[in-house]
């Protein structure tokens, strides 16, 4: 509609909301843009139009801004052409041309740009929540780790508590003695429930040194 209201010769009429021009000029115009002929006779919003396509119009002698107020040539004019039902074609039917508004081209366009950042986001998500999989197979086995050191954690605890309570024993033979039993569950047990303590280690400890 854009490049009618540029073609000199066509106006409208905003009471009408109908492009206006001579008979003659209209048939010499449908024979190269068939697709307009539902202009001719029907109403459109043109400020509407305006709106979304720009506010360029005709310089023929019926061209009329779209702020100024009709005037009695153009009715009269208006007058010789059909007088068909009124029925209004919706803006959101036409297509913009290159220089007006938002085109089909650049819909296109944004709704790929649109289902690209979902597939980027989709992505991102997916590895957040595989990375968040792997963060907690890790706390887990960890965890475990944990709870198998425990009993090792306590049996140490005891043995170097015994440990310190024997006379005679050197700030090395205590540490060599507590490493040597921790890691040996079953001879720290024996160690432990033994009633003479002292006399256990010190028969054993020239030979815990050389372990």
């Amino acid at each position: 509609m854009k490049e009618m209201m540029n073609a000199s010769g066509f106006g409208y009429d905003p009471l009408s909301k109908r492009v206006v021009a001579n008979e003659a000029l209209w048939n010499t115009w449908l024979e190269g843009h068939p697709t307009t002929r539902p202009l001719k006779t029907k109403s459109i919003d043109y400020e509407k139009m305006g709106l979304v396509c720009g506010n360029d119009m005709a310089t023929g002698q019926f061209a009329r801004s779209l702020s100024s107020a009709p005037s009695i040539d153009l009715m009269q004019e208006s007058s010789d052409y059909s007088n068909s039902d009124d029925v209004p074609i919706r803006v959101d039917d036409l297509e913009c041309d290159s220089k007006g508004g938002g085109t089909s081209g650049e819909s296109s366009s944004k709704k790929k740009e649109v289902r690209k950042r979902a597939r980027d986001v989709e992505v991102l998500v997916t590895g957040m929540k595989e990375s968040a999989a792997l963060v907690q197979h890790a706390l887990d086995n960890l965890a475990d780790s944990i709870k198998n050191l425990e009993p090792h954690k306590r049996i140490g605890d005891e043995v170097y508590r015994e440990l310190v309570k024997i006379e005679g024993l050197t700030r090395d033979d205590i540490d060599v003695t507590h490493e040597y039993l921790t890691l040996r569950k079953e001879m720290a047990a024996v160690f432990l429930s033994h009633g003479d303590k002292k006399e256990w280690i010190l028969r054993r400890l020239h030979r815990i040194h050389a372990a």
